[in-house]
């Protein structure tokens, strides 16, 4: 046994190398492009695309009102102002660009530090403020506009990441620059009457109000809108108008349940387009709110054709079809009465007849026809005329009309604290969640004009929606385009005798539970359950300051005649 001293000594194992230091994860960078965008012109689309090569995401912010005077012709409504930056904007990718519409729809104007402070607590990604070159001047002796004009100045200027574009003649010193900041310039991109102008928003409103050509300055799209509607002019936009379209490119949604509306959604397929500058509808009524409520913000007409039942909203199909595609009402009523007959049938013996009328056969699919609905003897002689003219638009505009109708912002509170935000085109109501009835306290402006209502629920309706559960409720429907509000309960036993009231729609009205413990309320906003979590505690319903539509009607089919109809049915009948 050899001595311990004399024992091998194993040789020394080589240290093992440390593991590779991981690489830092680069957070994702967010741009806050904000401005007035009034209106907004080709520079602020330039900035945006070159924004999202430049950066993960980017949000636009359209400011609110700063309470500073303006001239009379530079106003305009604020659902205006955002429906000129759907327009222009709204076309980008959804998962690079978000439009915030939060300032406008609260009418407040919030400062940019707290934006970016916003922006950094909700998004996690390194925020990145985009300001003119204009802004920093004068900033190595800390007199730049930022740090001497804007709330936390000091504090943007030394925390903040800058996105800084450059301007047309206006060199940059160096050292006036703050301490993180990268430079962009879209120069190389603008023709020399978009450098020229140090505010090309200012220049088109300007140009708009001395009858100046103005659409080289601003997309097709907000030119549209604004000669649509004569703003920057002086002079107050119409709600009612004529439904003036150069060319029609529809955008068709039609109700896949409906095998009417698909018939009809076929026999017009020829005037798809994959740019669209019209939404036309094909269902009911419920259809309709659906699609609404879906393509708002695509800031386009809407026009409906009925294919369900009342069709308050819509307009009768032979007169469209005879109008957009030449055929006769009584071929065009052929077409409605056999969809009609095959809605119905049960288990027809299916004899296939396939109509392909040679003027609409590039786009047209084939229309199959059972035993039980023959073919229309008018089809065939539909097939004669040629493909729809170029003045089929101007003929079915002229017998058009078209209504600017607001939305409702509705702002809803649960039992759980939590609050959510909606809009609706019809109609709000409250309505008990179980067999005891609901106690209400009602607000108008933050004064109580109800301090105790009894009664099964509570609605409030626009003009458009008060033909519908309004109606069914007791009130008296509202011509379309009247500034009011209708108020309605249902089945209301305390106030004795309330009736339905109208309130001019600038108001703003607040539904408040009494007891959510003892008697829960839930709600319904055109139909659809509010995304309460739990009982709706609170319900405040105003007219949106950003959500519109445009409805379109046949003259002969106008709204205000379906009104007539409902108010007097039995001349109607």
């Amino acid at each position: 046994e050899a001595p311990l001293g004399n024992m091998a000594t194993p040789p020394a194992s080589s240290p093992s190398p440390p593991p590779p230091a991981e690489a830092p994860t680069r957070k994702p960078t967010l741009a806050v492009f904000g401005g007035s965008f009034n209106p907004p012109t080709l520079v602020h689309e330039f900035l945006l695309n070159a924004l999202c090569e430049e950066f993960d995401k980017v949000v636009v912010v359209p400011c609110g009102p700063q309470g500073t005077s303006v001239v009379l012709h530079d106003y305009i409504s604020l659902a205006h102002r955002t429906s000129l930056v759907d327009l222009a904007f709204g076309g980008l990718d959804p998962a690079k660009v978000t439009i915030d519409l939060s300032d406008l729809e609260e009418e407040r104007f919030t400062p940019s530090a707290s934006l970016i402070k916003k922006y950094m607590e909700k998004e996690g990604c390194d925020v990145w403020l985009v300001v003119g070159a204009e802004n920093i001047q004068k900033g190595e002796d800390d007199r730049s506009t930022i740090q001497r004009d804007w709330d936390a100045g000091d504090w943007l200027w030394n925390e903040c990441h800058f996105a800084i574009f450059t301007r047309h003649r206006l060199p940059i010193n160096p050292k006036d620059l703050p301490p993180v900041c990268k430079l962009l310039s879209i120069e190389d991109k603008l023709t020399p009457d978009l450098r020229d102008y140090p505010s090309v928003s200012v220049e088109v409103r300007n140009r708009i109000y001395g009858r100046l050509p103005f659409s080289h300055l601003v997309s097709p799209l907000v030119a549209d809108f604004i000669e649509h509607f004569r703003l920057y002019c002086g002079v107050p936009p119409p709600t009612t108008m004529p439904f003036a379209l150069k060319e029609i490119r529809a955008m068709i949604h039609a109700d896949t349940l409906n095998p009417k509306a698909i018939s009809v959604r076929n026999l017009l397929s020829v005037y798809e387009h994959p740019n669209p500058n019209l939404i036309i509808v094909i269902g009911g009524d419920g259809f309709m709110l659906r699609a609404i409520r879906e393509f708002w913000r695509r800031r386009l007409p809407f026009f409906g054709i009925n294919c369900g039942h009342v069709g308050h909203l819509l307009n009768d199909p032979p007169p469209v079809l005879e109008a957009l595609l030449g055929i006769t009402k009584t071929a065009a009523a052929s077409v409605c009465a056999s969809s009609s007959q095959l809605a119905v049938a049960t288990e027809p013996k299916v004899v296939p007849v396939i109509v392909t009328p040679k003027a609409l056969k590039p786009k047209l699919a084939p229309i199959f026809y059972t035993a039980l609905s023959p073919m229309p003897t008018g089809i065939a002689k539909a097939a004669s005329p040629a493909i729809p003219t170029a003045s089929a638009p101007l003929a079915f505009c002229k017998q058009v009309l078209m209504h600017h109708l607001p939305l409702l912002y509705v702002a809803v509170t649960d039992s759980s604290g939590h609050s959510v935000t909606d809009t609706a085109f019809n109609d709000v109501w409250v309505e008990r969640a179980t067999g005891q009835a609901s106690w209400l306290q009602v607000k108008v402006n933050s004064e109580v004009v109800i301090p105790h209502l009894v009664s099964d629920g509570l609605l409030v309706s626009t003009a458009a929606g008060s033909t519908a559960y309004a109606h069914a409720m007791g009130a008296c429907p509202i011509p379309v385009g009247c500034p009011l509000l209708c108020m309605v309960g249902n089945n209301v036993t305390f106030p004795l005798n309330w009736r339905p009231v109208y309130l001019p729609l600038d108001v703003t009205i607040e539904m408040l539970s009494m007891d959510p413990v003892k008697r829960p309320l839930r709600g319904f906003v055109d139909g659809n359950p509010m995304p309460a979590q739990g009982s709706v505690v609170k319900c405040v319903v105003r007219a949106s300051n950003i959500a519109d539509c445009r409805l379109a009607f046949f003259k002969a089919d106008d709204m205000l005649k379906k009104l007539s109809k409902l108010q007097f049915p039995t001349a109607a009948s």
